[in-house]
């Protein structure tokens, strides 16, 4: 797994016109429209930890934190992430396999009680819907 494999894998959706990742710094669209408030893009061009970036900015999260897709203090993070996975790939699909197999043993569980309701409330109506009989 690479670092972009991992970010298209951990984007959290579409971008926008301004973010500040989880270490401070800013990133804000400087190149498509936004609706800025009256000085706030001048603000943003006059704060020296405020970087201004070509497209909109997106979020990455890892771990619960979200992180500002221009910046590159996630991909340390991400990293240790790719070393793991990649160091425990074997573990990792089995873990997802014996996974798969506990739903799908779960859900032939659950379609069988469905099947038995549906027989029972077809029963039910076949009896004309009285509880008596």
């Amino acid at each position: 797994m690479t670092i972009a494999s991992f970010e298209d894998a951990f984007r959290a959706g579409g971008g926008g016109c301004l973010r500040e990742c989880r270490c401070g710094r800013v990133f804000y669209d400087t190149a498509n429209s936004w609706d800025w408030n009256e000085g706030e893009l001048d603000a943003l061009d006059a704060n020296e930890n405020a970087t201004g970036c070509s497209f909109a900015i997106g979020e990455i999260l890892i771990g619960g934190t979200s992180y500002a897709d221009a910046c590159d203090c996630w991909h340390a993070v991400a990293s240790r992430y790719v070393e793991f996975f990649d160091e425990n790939a074997e573990r990792i699909a089995a873990y997802y396999n014996a996974e798969r197999e506990r739903l799908q043993r779960r859900l032939a569980e659950v379609g069988a009680a469905a099947a038995a309701a549906v027989e029972a409330a077809a029963a039910f109506d076949q009896a004309g819907g009285d509880e008596a009989t």
